[in-house]
Protein backbone atom coordinates (compact mmCIF):
# COMPACT_ATOMS: atom_id res chain seq x y z
CA UNK A 1 0.00 0.00 0.00
CA UNK A 2 1.35 3.39 -0.97
CA UNK A 3 1.03 6.13 1.62
CA UNK A 4 2.33 9.66 1.19
CA UNK A 5 4.06 11.11 4.24
CA UNK A 6 4.53 14.78 3.44
CA UNK A 7 4.92 15.77 7.08
CA UNK A 8 8.16 13.76 7.35
CA UNK A 9 9.78 15.41 4.35
CA UNK A 10 11.27 18.84 4.38
CA UNK A 11 9.84 21.22 1.75
CA UNK A 12 13.27 21.70 0.15
CA UNK A 13 13.68 17.95 -0.22
CA UNK A 14 10.35 17.77 -2.06
CA UNK A 15 11.40 20.64 -4.35
CA UNK A 16 14.72 18.93 -5.03
CA UNK A 17 12.86 15.75 -6.02
CA UNK A 18 10.66 17.73 -8.40
CA UNK A 19 13.64 19.53 -9.93
CA UNK A 20 15.42 16.22 -10.60
CA UNK A 21 12.47 15.28 -12.88
CA UNK A 22 12.02 11.87 -11.37
CA UNK A 23 8.90 10.19 -10.12
CA UNK A 24 9.03 9.35 -6.47
CA UNK A 25 6.61 7.11 -4.65
CA UNK A 26 6.42 7.24 -0.91
CA UNK A 27 5.98 3.71 0.44
CA UNK A 28 5.84 3.83 4.19
CA UNK A 29 8.93 5.72 5.28
CA UNK A 30 10.89 4.65 2.20
CA UNK A 31 11.16 6.77 -0.93
CA UNK A 32 11.20 4.68 -4.11
CA UNK A 33 12.49 6.21 -7.32
CA UNK A 34 11.08 5.04 -10.64
CA UNK A 35 13.47 5.18 -13.57
CA UNK A 36 12.60 6.70 -16.94
CA UNK A 37 11.60 3.31 -18.35
CA UNK A 38 8.98 2.88 -15.63
CA UNK A 39 7.81 6.44 -16.18
CA UNK A 40 7.51 5.82 -19.93
CA UNK A 41 5.68 2.53 -19.29
CA UNK A 42 3.19 4.30 -17.03
CA UNK A 43 2.51 6.93 -19.70
CA UNK A 44 2.09 4.26 -22.39
CA UNK A 45 -0.25 2.22 -20.18
CA UNK A 46 -2.40 5.24 -19.40
CA UNK A 47 -2.44 6.16 -23.10
CA UNK A 48 -3.45 2.60 -23.98
CA UNK A 49 -6.30 2.76 -21.48
CA UNK A 50 -7.54 5.98 -23.08
CA UNK A 51 -7.41 4.43 -26.58
CA UNK A 52 -9.24 1.31 -25.41
CA UNK A 53 -11.96 3.40 -23.75
CA UNK A 54 -12.37 5.27 -27.04
CA UNK A 55 -12.50 1.91 -28.82
CA UNK A 56 -15.31 0.76 -26.52
CA UNK A 57 -17.31 3.84 -27.46
CA UNK A 58 -16.79 3.09 -31.15
CA UNK A 59 -17.76 -0.58 -30.72
CA UNK A 60 -21.03 0.50 -29.14
CA UNK A 61 -21.71 2.82 -32.09
CA UNK A 62 -20.95 0.02 -34.55
CA UNK A 63 -23.28 -2.37 -32.71
CA UNK A 64 -26.07 0.21 -33.06
CA UNK A 65 -25.57 0.22 -36.85
CA UNK A 66 -26.26 -3.51 -37.19
CA UNK A 67 -29.16 -4.39 -34.88
CA UNK A 68 -30.31 -8.00 -35.02
CA UNK A 69 -27.48 -9.34 -37.21
CA UNK A 70 -24.93 -12.07 -36.55
CA UNK A 71 -22.17 -9.47 -36.75
CA UNK A 72 -23.21 -8.03 -33.39
CA UNK A 73 -22.17 -11.24 -31.62
CA UNK A 74 -18.70 -10.87 -33.05
CA UNK A 75 -18.51 -7.23 -31.99
CA UNK A 76 -19.42 -8.33 -28.48
CA UNK A 77 -16.36 -10.61 -28.56
CA UNK A 78 -14.27 -7.59 -29.60
CA UNK A 79 -15.80 -5.62 -26.74
CA UNK A 80 -14.88 -8.39 -24.28
CA UNK A 81 -11.30 -8.45 -25.55
CA UNK A 82 -11.02 -4.67 -25.19
CA UNK A 83 -12.21 -4.96 -21.60
CA UNK A 84 -9.65 -7.75 -21.04
CA UNK A 85 -6.92 -5.45 -22.37
CA UNK A 86 -8.15 -2.62 -20.12
CA UNK A 87 -7.87 -4.86 -17.07
CA UNK A 88 -4.41 -5.94 -18.20
CA UNK A 89 -3.25 -2.35 -18.61
CA UNK A 90 -4.50 -1.43 -15.14
CA UNK A 91 -2.76 -4.52 -13.75
CA UNK A 92 0.41 -3.45 -15.60
CA UNK A 93 0.33 -0.04 -13.90
CA UNK A 94 0.02 -1.74 -10.52
CA UNK A 95 2.96 -4.04 -11.33
CA UNK A 96 5.10 -1.07 -12.40
CA UNK A 97 4.36 0.75 -9.16
CA UNK A 98 5.15 -2.38 -7.15
CA UNK A 99 8.35 -2.88 -9.18
CA UNK A 100 7.49 -6.48 -10.12
CA UNK A 101 9.77 -6.96 -13.14
CA UNK A 102 9.20 -10.71 -13.49
CA UNK A 103 5.44 -10.33 -13.65
CA UNK A 104 5.75 -7.42 -16.10
CA UNK A 105 7.77 -9.67 -18.44
CA UNK A 106 5.01 -12.28 -18.20
CA UNK A 107 2.40 -9.58 -18.90
CA UNK A 108 4.27 -8.56 -22.06
CA UNK A 109 4.12 -12.14 -23.36
CA UNK A 110 0.39 -12.35 -22.62
CA UNK A 111 -0.23 -9.00 -24.32
CA UNK A 112 1.65 -10.21 -27.41
CA UNK A 113 -0.46 -13.35 -27.80
CA UNK A 114 -3.79 -11.64 -27.08
CA UNK A 115 -2.76 -8.67 -29.23
CA UNK A 116 -2.15 -10.99 -32.16
CA UNK A 117 -5.50 -12.69 -31.56
CA UNK A 118 -7.18 -9.29 -31.31
CA UNK A 119 -5.73 -8.13 -34.64
CA UNK A 120 -6.74 -11.36 -36.38
CA UNK A 121 -10.31 -11.08 -35.07
CA UNK A 122 -10.53 -7.39 -36.00
CA UNK A 123 -9.34 -8.02 -39.57
CA UNK A 124 -11.74 -10.95 -40.02
CA UNK A 125 -14.61 -8.98 -38.54
CA UNK A 126 -13.81 -5.95 -40.68
CA UNK A 127 -13.91 -8.16 -43.76
CA UNK A 128 -17.28 -9.65 -42.78
CA UNK A 129 -18.70 -6.24 -41.92
CA UNK A 130 -17.64 -4.72 -45.24
CA UNK A 131 -18.98 -7.75 -47.07
CA UNK A 132 -22.35 -7.36 -45.30
CA UNK A 133 -22.49 -3.67 -46.20
CA UNK A 134 -21.62 -4.35 -49.84
CA UNK A 135 -24.15 -7.18 -50.15
CA UNK A 136 -26.91 -5.07 -48.65
CA UNK A 137 -26.11 -2.07 -50.84
CA UNK A 138 -25.98 -4.20 -54.01
CA UNK A 139 -29.30 -5.88 -53.18
CA UNK A 140 -31.01 -2.49 -52.79
CA UNK A 141 -29.95 -1.30 -56.26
Amino acid sequence: MFIVYFHKLHIFKILRLIILNKIYIFKGNKIMSLDWISYFSLICSIGGIIFFLYGLILVNKIKELFPGTNIIKKWIIIQALIILFLVGYVFNIILILLEQAELIILMVAVVYIFGGLFVAIIIRLGYKTYKTILLESSSKT
